[in-house]
Order: C-alpha cells, then sequence, then structure tokens
C-alpha cells in the first residue's frame, strides 16, 4: 500500500510497505534545506547522492534583481543571515568572495546615484579577478559600504582544477 502527504519542505513522504522515503522537489527553494541536510547526513554512506544535492542546491538560477536592484539566489534565500558565510560555502566544496559597488571603476557615481535613490539596478557586479567558475549568489546591501556582489565557485576551480 503506498499512501503520500505534502510536508513544508517542498517533498512528498511517501509510505511504501511501511517505509516512509521524503522525495523533495529540487525545483523548489523551500527544499534546499532539506537537501543539504540529506547531503550532510549521508556523505559517507552515499556520497554521489549528497554531492548531487549539493550541486542542486547551488546551481546557478537567473538574476532577477528586485525593484532596488537587489537579488539573492534561493539557497541564500534558505539560509540563515547571522551565519559565518565562507564557512558555509566550504562546507559544501564552494570557495566565497565578494565584489562591491565602490570598488566598481565607476562606483564613486553609482554610489551617489545608490545614495540618492536606495536603488542599484545600475550596477552589474563583476565576479573577482582570481580565475574563473564564479557564480552570482547574492546582491545586498551592507550598511559601512554599500551594495555588494557575493560570489561562489567550486573549490576545484579555485586550485586551477577543472569546474
Amino acid at each position: 500500500m503506498q499512501t503520500a502527504q505534502r510536508t513544508q519542505c517542498s517533498g512528498l513522504v511517501h509510505s511504501i510497505f511501511g517505509a516512509q522515503c521524503l522525495l523533495l522537489d529540487v525545483a523548489d527553494a523551500r527544499s534546499i534545506p532539506s537537501q543539504l541536510a540529506y547531503a550532510d547526513a549521508n556523505r559517507g554512506t552515499a556520497p554521489a547522492a549528497a554531492q548531487s544535492m549539493i550541486e542542486q542546491a547551488f546551481a546557478p538560477c537567473p538574476v532577477l534583481r528586485n525593484e532596488h536592484g537587489f537579488w539573492d539566489h534561493p539557497a541564500m534565500v534558505a539560509s540563515d543571515l547571522n551565519m559565518d558565510w565562507p564557512e558555509w560555502y566550504a562546507r559544501y566544496g564552494y570557495q566565497f568572495a565578494t565584489s562591491t559597488m565602490a570598488d566598481d571603476a565607476d562606483g564613486a557615481n553609482l554610489l551617489a546615484i545608490y545614495d540618492e535613490t536606495g536603488c542599484c539596478h545600475l550596477w552589474e557586479p563583476l565576479p573577482p579577478d582570481a580565475g574563473a567558475g564564479w557564480q552570482l549568489q547574492s546582491i545586498f546591501a551592507a550598511d559601512e559600504i554599500g551594495p555588494v556582489a557575493l560570489w561562489i565557485r567550486p573549490a576545484a576551480a579555485a586550485m586551477g582544477c577543472a569546474a
């Protein structure tokens, strides 16, 4: 006998002959915490499945900025804003870096517009100069320095390996 019920983590819990299985909708950002918890719990027993879940959780996605020019990858939305970001990304095999509007070639002009309007739409953040493979994770405002772009890439790319 099979039964299924929807969970809050955007998945289905299936009961098949008394055993419960969780099927996650990996296209739904609400499932990311469950994907990462599964990966953490199964790195030793199912490393390929764990790695696949991690890659799905951090997969690139379209950057659709809000009315102020900010944006967060679904993995950022599903995480704790007060965490140690470099440590969190390293735990899943990613290198972390930031770039700021202030450091942009036209940073002074862009910051003046941002200070006046509260919008950063005109800023097109560039990835860090150190190599290739960076993907945008967030564009947000920091109190002291203005708009910041958060970037990640697989740690293997940071070591000169193919990503």
